[in-house]
């Protein structure tokens, strides 16, 4: 997978995709405060039986060596999101995860966090990013009531991620302050990198246990950045 990004790329909208017609029985998400998504976003929500999972959504867990590219892919991003989003943005848009530490081996994904409001205005910022490639998690099947979440595509394959959360909230500090320790310990980095490694091989099939099996070691990170 190539994700045609650079730093000096252009900041074009893509075009919006055609889609067709929602499947009868389906799952769709009606966001807290009784806004409702728009049909475009429904389908790129909806999971039923006849269309079963896209590819994007189970795909292995791969990490790979550290690209000094990423930075360049993510200031693309960011540039795009703030341009599209500003007005229902309350902090800046920051690139967390492993992707944003210097030297450390990642899955290929861009992360970004972007701070809002309330995670009520997720239906409207789906509404505004689906014609850009951004499917919208639903929140039950994503299971973390700290976010929102949207996952960029590109050839049926994930290439960014984009948390929505809000910035009062213990978990968007503690995503900084994990970044920010891995940027200044390599050592511990290289910790990081090595057990990545390990579980991306041992878990390839399963991302939620992949994910879940780093917790402990982000925990006793942010245990000792507590501390300091």
């Amino acid at each position: 997978m190539e994700l045609q990004l650079s730093a000096g790329a252009t900041d074009a909208a893509a075009p919006e995709p055609v889609l067709p017609a929602l499947p009868k029985r389906s799952r769709r998400y009606r966001p807290a405060g009784g806004r409702r998504l728009n049909s475009q976003v429904r389908h790129a929500c909806t999971v039923s039986v006849e269309r079963g999972w896209p590819a994007w959504a189970t795909e292995v867990v791969v990490v790979v060596d550290p690209d000094p590219g990423w930075v360049g892919q993510a200031r693309v991003l960011e540039r795009r999101l703030r341009a599209l989003l500003h007005p229902l943005l309350l902090e800046g848009i920051h690139h967390v995860g492993s992707t944003a530490v210097p030297g450390l081996p990642a899955k290929p994904i861009i992360d970004l966090m972007a701070g809002v409001r309330s995670l009520d205005d997720a239906a409207a910022i789906a509404e505004i990013l689906t014609p850009d490639g951004w499917h919208f998690v639903l929140p039950e099947l994503d299971g973390r009531s700290w976010r929102r979440f949207l996952v960029l595509v590109h050839d049926e394959s994930r290439v960014a991620h984009l948390h929505l959360m809000e910035p009062a909230t213990p978990r968007w500090r503690e995503q900084l302050a994990f970044r920010d320790a891995l940027r200044g310990d390599s050592a511990l980095a290289a910790n990081y990198g090595e057990l990545k490694r390990d579980l991306a091989l041992r878990f390839r099939d399963d991302r939620e246990a992949y994910g879940y099996a780093k917790e402990a070691f982000v925990r006793g990170v942010l245990g000792t950045v507590g501390e300091s």
